[in-house]
């Protein structure tokens, strides 16, 4: 009968996607506000992965002016691509500014991940501006990657973005457990 046919196939289903039906019931549980942290989070990762995996490359090439091309001589005389030495080698310092900024950065957000929560615990209204704040200050900062023209824009920019670090690894889980512990005392 077709209601068999059904039930069968439906079993079908469950047995090639384990836990699809339990998926679905458990994602129609979710808060709104939880939806809204996670398209939110989705973005500001896109950004943070964009940064950490380019930043370094672009302070070697964009704003030092080096290449990242390996030195050949031989290509070099034949008028091939081939990067000179002095070019590489200002490259090359272009990425150790850069990660020494991006280490000052992690070591800054630091204390400012351990210093967000209190203040939220204090200051309960502020947690959508401080958010709203931080992944502008992202914005912004990654926007200011333009005008960056010396070593020391390089090391400013990276210092910088640990309040955004900071507030976009530590809010989201602040706003997902306030939601949870409000839809379990429901």
């Amino acid at each position: 009968s077709s209601e068999e046919a059904q039930s069968t196939e439906r079993a079908v289903l469950r047995m090639a996607v384990p836990g699809s039906e339990q998926s679905r019931a458990a994602a129609a549980l979710v808060p709104a506000v939880v939806w809204r942290a996670m398209a939110v989070q989705f973005w500001s990762y896109f950004g943070w992965f964009c940064t950490f995996v380019y930043w370094s490359d672009w302070a070697g090439a964009d704003v030092l002016g080096g290449s990242p091309d390996p030195v050949d001589s031989t290509v070099a005389d034949a008028g091939g691509f081939g990067g000179d030495n002095d070019s590489r080698q200002l490259f090359e310092h272009g990425v150790r500014v850069a990660n020494a900024g991006l280490c000052i950065m992690a070591l800054l957000s630091i204390p400012l991940s351990v210093l967000l929560p209190p203040l939220l615990r204090v200051r309960q209204g502020m947690l959508r501006v401080l958010w709203v704040t931080g992944m502008t200050a992202l914005a912004a900062i990654l926007a200011c990657t333009i005008l960056a023209r010396t070593q020391r824009d390089v090391v400013l920019l990276s210092t910088v973005l640990a309040i955004p670090l900071s507030v976009t690894f530590t809010i989201p889980w602040t706003v997902v457990t306030t939601a949870a512990a409000r839809q379990h005392l429901r």
